[in-house]
């Protein structure tokens, strides 16, 4: 129970821009090394829903000590903007 309680659950918004194609987003992406970095040590993937006309909803869970890793994954995708817009939220732990 203690262990459950160190988690916590984040849910990132992943909206399509839709000025970009497909091709143009994953090659940011890998320009960026996202793929290879994420998700960073010590985020385990909950949840990855790929949402018709939305885009992407991912949930991952982690320490407290590993929330700068998953910032710092996100800030990488930024890096190359337009790929993705993000919003988070907190998933109630």
């Amino acid at each position: 129970m203690a262990a459950a309680a160190e988690t916590m659950l984040l849910t990132i918004f992943l909206r399509h821009d839709q000025s970009n194609n497909l091709d143009t987003i994953q090659a940011r992406l890998k320009a960026a090394n996202w793929w290879g970095a994420f998700p960073p040590e010590g985020v385990e993937i909950v949840s990855w829903t790929v949402a018709m006309g939305f885009g992407q909803i991912v949930t991952g869970a982690f320490s407290a000590p590993s929330a700068i890793r998953l910032m710092i994954s996100f800030r990488c995708a930024s890096a190359s903007r337009n790929a993705c817009a993000t919003e988070a939220s907190n998933g109630g732990k």
